[in-house]
């Protein structure tokens, strides 16, 4: 696997870098002061890491730019005096980015993992677990992540994952519903597997106000 690559997702451009522990040195040098004070205050190594690496791609793509926040908690940065959305994951030993300027759009990462299954109950309905079986890690592995996407999208907070997000299937095409603050929020959802993880992303973005619903 290549240490930095780019993987489209139905037109949507994701791109993701391999963490290397060793690095850890190198990406600190590119963290902003904010983010090294973002970074200190981070009490895990492991998580540590993975926000330093996900910095160092940031800086990598955007250059010396910070990263601020909407008031429910999206990332964005300011290209040319302009609010730019970013989506941001990492896990395991990825960690990926994606900016989209036609609409906003969320990544996820998630190792594939039997603890999925053991959660599966608490976000799971019963009308998901007619094509996601709830018995299976790849495919609350991927409900799970498709959850995670959705929640991204949202501009509210406390949202219930077995009833606020909702996933559903038609044919070979998997769609997100989930509340917004006035409405529904809907979406076409893409995957891909990136070695033992499931990337996931929306590629359409669709806000039903709750007048037109």
């Amino acid at each position: 696997m290549e240490k930095q690559f780019t993987i489209n997702l139905n037109d949507i451009i994701i791109e993701l870098m391999v963490i290397e522990p060793e690095l850890l040195s190198e990406y600190l040098k590119t963290l902003t002061s904010q983010e090294i004070l973002r970074y200190q205050s981070i009490q895990h190594a492991g998580k540590k890491l993975e926000f330093a690496a996900s910095r160092f791609l940031k800086h990598v793509l955007f250059g010396n730019v910070e990263i601020e926040y909407l008031v429910h908690g999206s990332p964005f940065i300011s290209m040319n005096n302009t609010p730019v959305l970013l989506s941001i994951s990492h896990s395991n030993h990825l960690t990926a980015i994606c900016k989209n300027d036609a609409f906003p759009v969320a990544v996820d990462l998630e190792l594939i993992s039997q603890k999925s299954v053991r959660l599966a109950p608490k976000f799971c309905s019963e009308q998901e677990a007619g094509f996601f079986r709830m018995d299976s890690p790849e495919d609350m592995t991927l409900l799970w992540s498709f959850k995670e996407t959705l929640y991204k999208l949202s501009d509210r907070n406390g949202l219930i994952f077995k009833k606020d997000i909702v996933v559903t299937k038609n044919g070979n095409n998997f769609i997100g519903e989930v509340l917004m603050s006035n409405g529904k929020l809907v979406v076409d959802l893409s995957f891909t597997k990136v070695e033992e993880l499931y990337l996931t992303c929306n590629h359409t973005f669709k806000l039903l106000h709750a007048s037109n619903q």
